[in-house]
């Protein structure tokens, strides 16, 4: 839903949230910094409901975007400056999907949807996996205490290429590799450094 404040113009989201999730949705939006994350503005209860004022982002998710093939691969570099800046600050999103991530008209990647967040250290209290089950790691399916920032990266690189799999479009080879590595179903086959990742992508790009 969105509001717009008669006085200035400006537009906001409002959000509704379950009286489960708030606390941690709350707790996750004032603590994230950075671009690419909506920005907390106000909270307000209504009827028994939080109603969370958001920033407006002017975009639309994943999964109703067009991407441009030829810009596949500065998407992809994109998502993981997203998520590389959401793990140095010692959180894991727990739900990379195709509706959970946002670009606006300017082709800039925005990550939405903070309810399941958590802290990793808090992951070993853990014991049910939560998310979109289609794109979890296998080891956080057996074992959520496993999830970690590598489980988000497998679920992110297979979000970016459930995306193009119904096109034609073909992928230089070493993007591809790059991104299938992201994705390997056995963790210690994936990248363990961001740095690795966009030592990799700078040739693709």
């Amino acid at each position: 839903m969105i509001e717009i404040d008669e006085k200035t113009n400006r537009k906001y989201w409002l959000k509704k949230v379950s009286l489960v999730e708030v606390k941690r949705e709350l707790e996750m939006l004032k603590a994230i910094e950075g671009n690419g994350f909506p920005k907390l503005i106000d909270y307000q209860v209504e009827e028994g409901q939080f109603i969370l004022k958001l920033d407006f982002i002017n975009g639309k998710t994943l999964k109703e975007s067009a991407l441009r093939h030829d810009y596949a691969p500065y998407y992809f570099r994109q998502m993981l400056l997203r998520l590389r800046d959401l793990h140095l600050q010692g959180i894991l999103h727990r739900d990379i999907s195709p509706r959970n991530i946002l670009i606006d008209e300017s082709d800039c990647i925005y990550f939405i949807d903070f309810g399941s967040a958590i802290r990793k250290d808090e992951v070993m209290h853990e014991s049910e996996i939560v998310g979109t089950l289609k794109y979890a790691a296998p080891e956080a399916v057996f074992n959520p205490k496993m999830y970690n920032e590598f489980s988000e990266l497998y679920a992110l690189s297979k979000v970016f290429l459930e995306k193009f799999e119904k096109t034609s479009y073909r992928f230089k080879p070493e993007f591809f590799n790059c991104v299938m590595k992201c994705q390997s179903i056995i963790p210690s086959e994936r990248y363990t450094a961001y740095a690795d990742i966009f030592h990799d992508l700078e040739s693709c790009l």
